[in-house]
């Protein structure tokens, strides 16, 4: 399970609000400007943020275009940014009623009422959980085909009433689940990555030392979903989903490895009703 709060239009707009001190008659609160560059380059998002290209503007906008741009950018960035945010106007006190850096209870209650959407509850000390989840029927039914083309009971990579394979239906599926965004046409080269950073699935290039067992397999499962999909052609169709001159060898070794993977990732993944 990722453990970050979901990232969409609803979160950017309230937690833009909650550290809002522009308005007439506001006295002006914590987090600062300083806070927020802080924030920002400790997520390695210095080239999303305005103030850094020699903006002006105003702490809420800042957080807003910030994390707008990470929606469509990076992910995993932008729901840390949002971690630590929150984190911050906690440690300056602005979800406790009488500190001089309180949010006030309508924008706490608008942030409630956005992450409470995506599964996530904001408690009194401004600390979000995560609820309890279920089971979609998506998740259900992506699991049961993974299944089948593991063993390969199911010699098709496509999932039945869709345009993507099962790793890429997996994949999108997946970063909706976690970030609570719309469903992403990204490419596979990019939704890839993203599922896996969003799950805590170890990258090619990610650090080795000190990893706990399984790590590298992840790893190696990456390179597996990359290698099969390039035996995929793109133009090919439900018809022809394989490239020209692929050997039947290798077919079935390719769906088989579509179907070990997606089970990887839906084995670690969060479920929500």
């Amino acid at each position: 399970m990722a453990g970050r709060i979901p990232l969409n239009d609803a979160v950017a707009i309230a937690l833009s609000k909650l550290i809002d001190d522009s308005a007439s008659g506001v006295e002006r609160r914590d987090p600062s400007h300083d806070d927020i560059t802080f924030a920002a380059d400790q997520c390695g998002l210095t080239t999303a943020d305005p103030k850094q290209r020699g903006t002006p503007v105003g702490k809420a906008k800042r957080v807003r275009q910030i994390l707008v741009w990470s929606i469509s950018n990076d992910l995993e960035a932008g729901a840390q940014f949002a971690d630590r945010l929150i984190a911050v106007v906690r440690g300056h006190g602005g979800f406790r009623i009488g500190s001089p850096n309180y949010c006030g209870a309508d924008a706490i209650a608008n942030l409630s009422d956005v992450l409470g959407a995506s599964g996530w509850d904001l408690g009194a000390d401004g600390i979000p959980r995560e609820r309890a989840l279920r089971e979609t029927a998506r998740t259900k039914a992506l699991m049961a085909l993974a299944q089948r083309m593991s063993v390969g009971s199911s010699h098709s990579p496509w999932v039945p009433g869709s345009s993507r394979d099962l790793l890429e239906e997996t994949a999108s599926h997946l970063i909706q689940l976690v970030y609570g965004v719309a469903d992403t046409p990204a490419a596979f080269s990019a939704l890839l990555p993203q599922a896996f950073a969003a799950l805590r699935l170890a990258l090619p290039g990610d650090s080795g030392a000190g990893d706990p067992p399984g790590k590298e397999l992840e790893r190696a499962a990456f390179q597996t979903a990359m290698a099969v999909h390039a035996l995929r052609d793109p133009t090919g169709g439900q018809a022809h989903p394989w490239k020209s001159g692929v050997a039947p060898g290798h077919i079935e070794i390719a769906v088989r490895s579509m179907g070990n993977v997606a089970l990887l990732m839906l084995g670690v993944a969060p479920t929500r009703s």
